[in-house]
């Protein structure tokens, strides 16, 4: 017996999906579909401070969604660039928790070079 997921689109993650040219929308819709069947699937991961956000990769976009076992759904938060996802994970994690949202560019402290 094989259980499917049904999966829903936040506001943000909709129109971002419509705002991806169309070999990209199709690549990121096949693996949105994919999501039903099998919602960690193998390079799947738990977002780190996430709340039991996951995100998966495919080409240069990734997925950040929600899964919902027990009302068997996949909840689909956003739809970026890999470069760009991250920022609203951050966003979105700050603002649930109330405090300041910093990124590199908006925090004056210094920051130390990686070795």
């Amino acid at each position: 017996m094989n259980i499917t997921y049904s999966v829903t689109f936040s506001t943000a993650a909709a129109r971002q999906l419509t705002k991806l040219d169309p070999p990209a929308r199709l690549r990121v819709s096949v693996a949105i579909d994919l999501l039903a069947d099998n919602p960690r699937p193998p390079g799947a991961t738990p977002l780190v401070g996430g709340r039991g956000a996951w995100r998966v990769r495919t080409g240069d976009y990734r997925i950040i969604y929600e899964i919902a076992d027990r009302a068997l759904r996949v909840w689909v938060i956003a739809v970026d660039h890999r470069r760009d996802v991250f920022e609203y994970s951050l966003r979105r994690a700050a603002s649930e928790a109330g405090a300041p949202i910093h990124t590199p560019a908006s925090d004056p402290r210094p920051v130390a070079p990686r070795r």
